[in-house]
This record gives C-alpha cells, structure tokens and sequence, in this order.
C-alpha cells in the first residue's frame, strides 16, 4: 500500500483508482497485499471498487469478497518458547490478530495504539492489549495471526536471539 496504491497523504491517487477499475472491469483479480494489519488494509479497502481483495499481515490473513479464507497461526509450543527467549532478552512482541494488537511491553503498547488510532484515523479501531504475564500471553494465543514483531530497540540483543531461534531451526526468520 505504502508508495505504491497509496501517495504520501496516504491516499489513493485518482489515476491508481482509474486503473484499479480497468483491471476489474477487465476480469482481473485485485487484491491489495501488505504487511499492514488486516484492519489496516481493509480501511484501505473500502475506498476502492468492489471486488479488490485483501491479502494483510504478511500473507497469514487473506479475505475474499470481505470473508475471512485463511488466518494463519502459530503453534503454541513455539509461541511460549518465543516468548520465553524475549523475556530472557528484555525484548518487547508483538502479534496481530484479525482485531487486536497484542504487546508485551506497555510502552510499545502505547506507541503503537497512538500510530494506530490517533495517526491512522478513520472507522476501524484496532485493539491495542497489554499482554502482562505468561498466562495473559497462553489465554490469548490462539488469536495470533503468523506474523511477529520484535523490537529492533536494542539490536545486540535481537542479534543473539535471532542466532538462538535460528539454532532451533523451527522458525522462518
């Protein structure tokens, strides 16, 4: 979406939405593809023509016709495993579902629902949740979509989890 559907103003040029058209009058299949989350996209969505899709989050959620087709989760075993590791390091997660983003660390919890929904206004309010423990994180799991952020605030430590998770030869990095 960034730079590419929509200008700096984060908007869609009328000229993108001309094409958008065509390409659907044409018989084509449209879809915005992002790593945004899906609320994200799909605020994007319905300011252009019917029938453009949705592929958010990476890949891990994809909608068709504004129904949910897949949403890809992680196995818990590895979600406490990483989530362990980052607590070893200090270091803050963060997960999307389809309706909320989950935090360990508050700061990042406040920061991200300012960008969210003071920055990103509009009728789709994404959750922000302060995961606090282990048992907030386990109740909590099985909404989280395949895609995880940790925090790049301190990249010594990023850099020996990251050999760490790629020791265990479970996770695409």
């Amino acid at each position: 979406l960034d730079g590419t559907l929509l200008n700096s103003r984060k908007e869609v040029p009328p000229e993108n939405l001309a094409a958008l058209e065509k390409l659907i009058e044409l018989g084509h299949i449209v879809s915005i593809a992002t790593g945004r989350h899906y609320k994200s996209a799909y605020k994007v969505s319905l300011n252009l023509p019917h029938g453009v899709e949705i592929i958010a989050s990476n890949g891990a959620v994809v909608s068709k016709g504004g129904v949910i087709i897949r949403r890809e989760v992680i196995p818990a075993a590895e979600l406490v495993d990483i989530y362990h590791l980052t607590e070893d390091y200090g270091l803050n997660l963060t997960f999307d579902s389809l309706y909320a983003a989950y935090h360990t660390r508050l700061g990042h919890a406040l920061k991200y629902s300012y960008f969210m929904n003071v920055l990103n206004k509009g009728p789709i309010y994404i959750r922000n949740v302060h995961i606090k423990s282990l048992e907030d994180y386990e109740r909590y799991m099985p909404f989280f979509i395949n895609a995880i952020v940790i925090s790049k605030k301190h990249p010594d430590r990023v850099a020996r989890l990251r050999l760490d998770l790629e020791k265990a030869d479970r996770f695409n990095i």
